[in-house]
């Protein structure tokens, strides 16, 4: 609920003319009114305040005069707005019409106070109900009241407002409306701060993050590059070795002329021959080229690469 003095300070309980608790009396209040009615309606503080427009006719056609309350949506709303002509030029019909906007809707027809009233001074109201349906999730709905002036037959392009009065109204027999949203914890401090605080050093941990990434990728990398050059030269050295057990020279003089082959063997390490190679180096092992008797039988010379010892089992 709301009741509002637009222009003027806060009433007192005690001078409110429909009092929301429980207070005493005072006779003594002299109050002047229109009739007895309004003195029921509203205090005469509301009606000797008022709140308009520049006095710029040509600016005040471009906007409104805009008031917003925050309601419970899903209600209807009984909403009440006050006016008095209170300054001395606005004194006959015609001098200020505007239109009124409940909830962004037209009331209807332009509002003349003076037409209404009959004069200066004297003071209206006027009485809408309008529904506030529910938008998505969001727990509260701007209600506006809004005037616009009435171009056509005004002297003065303008509007005015003394006081306002809205309240919530429900056939269910409850008029709660959905939790508020819980407050912020004082000593918690602001996300959106903390947020902003920790972006230039959140923005610090992923570059260092990327940074050391990359390194250790690149290091990966010449590792096994490295590896694979070593591994590489071993399996050709090896190779080469194999490839020259064989290709070798000729077995011995005496061998055909159609066996030549090379060997780039090291003298220094130990070879292997094969049988067929060390028959061809000795003839077949033949007599003529036992040089003596050894503890496995007897022993011949050949020719491979140069004169070395065979013995035969």
């Amino acid at each position: 609920m709301y009741r509002i003095d637009v222009a003027g300070q806060g009433i007192s309980p005690y001078n409110d003319s429909v009092p929301l608790n429980s207070i005493y009396s005072n006779d003594s209040i002299q109050l002047q009114y229109r009739n007895e009615i309004h003195k029921l309606v509203a205090p005469a503080t509301v009606y000797k305040t008022a709140r308009g427009m520049s006095n710029i006719s040509e600016l005040n056609l471009q906007y409104n005069l805009t008031w917003s309350f925050p309601v419970d949506p899903s209600f209807t709303y009984f909403v009440r707005p006050h006016f008095c002509e209170i300054q001395p030029p606005i004194n006959g019909q015609d001098n200020r019409a505007f239109w009124i906007y409940i909830a962004n809707r037209t009331t209807g027809s332009y509002t003349d106070v003076i037409q209404k009233v009959s004069g200066n001074g004297f003071t209206m109201f006027k009485d809408y109900l309008v529904r506030i349906e529910a938008e998505e999730e969001k727990k509260q709905l701007p209600l506006f009241v809004a005037l616009h002036p009435f171009p056509d037959n005004s002297a003065h392009y303008n509007s005015i407002l003394n006081g306002a009065e809205i309240y919530k109204l429900s056939r269910s027999g409850s008029l709660a409306g959905p939790n508020p949203d819980r407050p912020p914890n004082p000593s918690s401090p602001d996300p959106s701060s903390s947020s902003s605080t920790s972006s230039p050093t959140r923005l610090i941990l992923i570059v260092a993050g990327g940074v050391v990434l990359g390194l250790a990728v690149v290091s990966l990398l010449l590792l096994f590059i490295l590896r694979r050059t070593r591994k590489s030269k071993s399996s050709s050295n090896y190779i080469g070795a194999g490839s020259a057990s064989k290709s070798m020279l000729p077995y011995s003089s005496f061998a055909s002329t159609n066996q030549t082959s090379t060997s780039n063997l090291p003298s220094e390490l130990c070879r292997r021959f094969s049988l067929s190679e060390m028959k061809s180096a000795t003839r077949g092992f033949d007599d003529n080229f036992i040089i003596g008797v050894g503890g496995f039988g007897d022993v011949y010379k050949g020719l491979i690469n140069s004169y070395v010892e065979i013995r035969r089992r």
